[in-house]
């Protein structure tokens, strides 16, 4: 760590296909709250 307290190698960026795996779910009954019409969610 630095003295500003920040590690000295930051993480690696986030993979987006590992992301959507693990949170899609998620984002789509965020989606589908939101507009409320199933059809709409998926594009």
């Amino acid at each position: 760590m630095t003295e500003s307290g920040f590690p000295l190698n930051p993480p690696s960026r986030p993979d987006p296909e590992r992301w959507v795996d693990e949170h899609g779910e998620c984002l789509y009954r965020f989606a589908l709250m939101r507009v409320r019409k199933p059809s709409a969610t998926l594009s």
